[in-house]
């Protein structure tokens, strides 16, 4: 966060962060304001990604859960929150797959 608010004082932009929503993990009112609180006094947008993991470990939030979340921090972030898509999940290739794929098991 250090580094984060040092980008932004030199840059005097508004910092994108991105948030993997995993399903019963970081997707609860208390987890959005705890957000809220760790980026107090910082101008940020928010990008809510679906948490892709090939390992089937970790789940993608439902949709209510999901809006849920969405209106936790539309509530106490009182900053742009943005949902990105991550494509490729058909083929095990969107965002944070392929770390978990076991590559060269052939």
């Amino acid at each position: 966060m250090a580094a984060i608010r040092e980008y932004h004082e030199a840059s005097g932009q508004r910092v994108v962060l991105a948030w993997p929503m995993i399903s019963g993990f970081n997707t609860r009112e208390e987890d959005a304001i705890r957000l809220a609180e760790l980026v107090r006094g910082l101008p940020i947008t928010l990008d809510l990604i679906d948490v892709n993991d090939a390992t089937g470990r970790f789940q993608p939030p439902s949709a209510g859960e999901r809006d849920a979340f969405r209106n936790a921090l539309r509530k106490h972030l009182k900053m742009p929150v943005a949902r990105r898509y991550s494509g490729g999940q058909d083929i095990q290739a969107a965002c944070g797959m392929l770390a978990g794929a076991d590559v060269g098991a052939d």
